[in-house]
């Protein structure tokens, strides 16, 4: 399964960082944290993400 960035998922799908932190009920800065790293994105946050962009989590790649 190939892998891609949080942010590459987000650009792909056309939204900003503001609107997605919007969805998810974060502030911008917040959000930008789970975009350097994912793996420490809470599961409601990360639930949320999955619904708007309409991907698979298991398709965004995780720091380590």
């Amino acid at each position: 399964m190939v892998k891609i960035t949080l942010q590459s998922a987000r650009e792909m799908s056309g939204y900003s960082i503001k609107e997605i932190a919007n969805h998810c009920g974060l502030i911008e800065d917040c959000y930008r944290k789970y975009e350097d790293d994912f793996g420490k994105t809470p599961a409601r946050v990360a639930h949320a993400i999955r619904t708007l962009l309409k991907i698979s989590l298991d398709s965004i790649h995780i720091n380590e």
